[in-house]
């Protein structure tokens, strides 16, 4: 039997920049609706819900408080449509091993199977998956398809904890994990799609290894001339921060980074703006240049 939920407004936060969530593991138990770092798209027809808050009157969460999980169901559309109902997670820079857990769960009664998809995406903080139900833009990796064939007895009726391991990557990217509640023929109308939950999500990454390096270049102007006293930040996957200013010809060195990770050179400037630089660290780099984009 489904259930009917009354339509929840999301509030969609705002992205934050791509060097402010890599490296070190987290976990969340969704004891708000939409956890900050976290976002959402409803790729659906658009339906009377998104995600929301676990509702107790159908089943109660994993762990923690009755309602601190995140659900999503068969009003995410309307009349027999298909639903494509997006989760993000925050960024972090992936390497081959690193894990990803979580519990979900759907009706203990009722013939309107389910499905939920665990994708990848290693395109830095973006979230573009298009704009249709069947599109999927950057989240080209499919980690896990829980029952892909539509059967009424596959996808769990009680809390079942899902794993999937990172793997085949070249080197450490950064990126997002997205859960899609994605249900073809669903809605009021629809032969599939009742309700879900997610609960306990948990991602475990390996940490770096042991050795240490710099980074040491130089910060120039449009022109090509030196960009003298501007800020030079690295920030590890530890979410430590390390900042030198640049010399007068613009010349700069940050000392002491852990090899095998992944971290993030950022410039700040009064006069111009500089993109963000994800860089590997397999070893020391000692001429690396940098470019400003524009003037402020």
């Amino acid at each position: 039997m489904r259930i009917l939920n009354c339509a929840i407004t999301l509030t969609l936060f705002l992205l934050l920049t791509i060097h402010t969530n890599y490296g070190q593991s987290f976990s969340e138990n969704f004891d708000s609706v939409l956890p900050t770092g976290w976002s959402v798209q409803n790729n659906s027809a658009a339906g009377t819900t998104g995600w929301f808050a676990g509702n107790t009157g159908v089943f109660s969460s994993q762990a923690g408080a009755t309602s601190s999980y995140i659900a999503a169901n068969f009003q995410n559309t309307t009349g027999a449509n298909t639903i494509s109902n997006w989760l993000f997670s925050p960024v972090r820079v992936f390497r081959n091993g690193d894990t990803v857990r979580f519990f979900t769960r759907t009706v203990s009664t009722g013939g309107f199977p389910d499905r939920l998809q665990l994708r990848l995406s290693l395109a830095g903080d973006s979230v573009r998956v298009g704009s249709t139900a069947t599109s999927v833009g950057d989240f080209t990796t499919l980690l896990l398809d829980i029952n892909p064939s539509y059967s009424t007895n596959v996808y769990p009726t009680v809390w079942t904890q899902y794993t999937a391991t990172i793997s085949g990557l070249a080197a450490n990217t950064a990126g997002r994990i997205a859960f899609r509640y994605f249900v073809e023929n669903g809605g009021p109308l629809g032969v599939n799609s009742d309700y879900i939950g997610i609960d306990s999500f948990q991602y475990t990454s390996l940490g770096p290894t042991s050795g240490t390096a710099f980074v040491a270049g130089r910060l120039l102007t449009p022109e090509g001339h030196g960009l003298r006293n501007a800020v030079v930040s690295i920030i590890d996957q530890a979410g430590q921060t390390v900042s030198v200013r640049s010399s007068n010809f613009g010349y700069f060195k940050i000392e002491n980074l852990d090899t095998g990770q992944s971290v993030v050179l950022t410039v700040l400037s009064k006069r111009y703006t500089f993109q963000p630089v994800l860089i590997n660290m397999s070893g020391s780099i000692n001429d690396l240049e940098i470019t400003a984009q524009q003037p402020q």
